[in-house]
Parts: C-alpha cells; structure tokens; sequence
C-alpha cells in the first residue's frame, strides 16, 4: 500500500467511528498513534492531499 492508501484506510476506520465529525476525526489523529505507515503517511503526504482524501471519505460516507 502507498501513503495515499495507508492514510486513507485510516481514516475512514477513524471516521465511522465518529460518525462522521470531520473535527473529531482530524482531532484524533493528531493526537493517537495509529500505526508506523500511518504516521509515515501522515509525515509524508502533502495537506492539500491529506484534506482532499478527508473530503472524499465525508462525501463517501454521507451518501
């Protein structure tokens, strides 16, 4: 899996959880220690891609 993939899975696992606050879900992974490739991911991955993967889970997941 990419960083792309990795940090997607992750929040969307995260996002159910919270059923569906984008606030509680951006929260919580600034705060928790998912997992090494998450945390690689997150390092890694540009915001504008990190805030576009969030936007495409809440749309997702709100249909």
């Amino acid at each position: 899996m990419n960083y792309e993939e990795i940090y997607r899975h992750e929040c969307q696992i995260v996002y159910r959880r919270f059923n569906g606050s984008l606030e509680s879900v951006g929260n919580y992974l600034g705060r928790h220690y998912i997992s090494t490739d998450f945390h690689n991911a997150k390092r890694e991955l540009p915001n504008q891609v990190k805030n576009k993967i969030l936007r495409d889970i809440s749309l997702e997941i709100s249909r």
